[in-house]
């Protein structure tokens, strides 16, 4: 397939966990790559082979995903060949999902900062074993 909604990349994971996930059955691994190449194409993914509809059911989220970032990456492309056409800077081009009047920026903690965040949620007291340890019987 040469247009794609997904990245190449994307496509070429999930059809290879589709074939290993389904390498019992031959027909039902191709039923369920053919559901998802239809699903991308924009089409209704229908089959009456029930193990090829829960493998797509299972996958279908990742693609929804996958075809969003695709959509969004390739907007993004085409706004900067645009930009460059024009023969501006190359900077970032505000899109609805980078704009910040559309939603507020996203605070990311690092690691060590929801670690502390966890620890004030359920102090532990000092000197308090972090588990007890019953100890050995006599009777060896």
């Amino acid at each position: 397939m040469k247009n794609l909604t997904v990245s190449r990349k994307v496509y070429a994971d999930i059809t290879s966990r589709i074939n290993s996930a389904l390498s019992h059955s031959a027909a039902s691994a191709s039923e369920a790559i053919r559901l998802v190449d239809t699903y991308i194409a924009g089409g209704d993914a229908v089959s009456d082979d029930a193990t090829a509809m829960l493998a797509f059911n299972m996958i279908k989220p990742e693609l929804d995903r996958a075809m969003v970032r695709s959509r969004r990456a390739r907007e993004r492309a085409r706004a900067r060949k645009a930009a460059k056409e024009a023969g501006t800077p190359d900077q970032p081009v505000a899109t609805a999902e980078t704009r910040m009047d559309v939603a507020g920026p996203e605070v990311r903690l690092s690691r060590r900062d929801r670690r502390a965040l966890q620890r004030a949620a359920c102090p532990r007291k000092k000197n308090r074993p972090l588990r007890t340890i019953p100890p050995a019987s006599a009777s060896i």
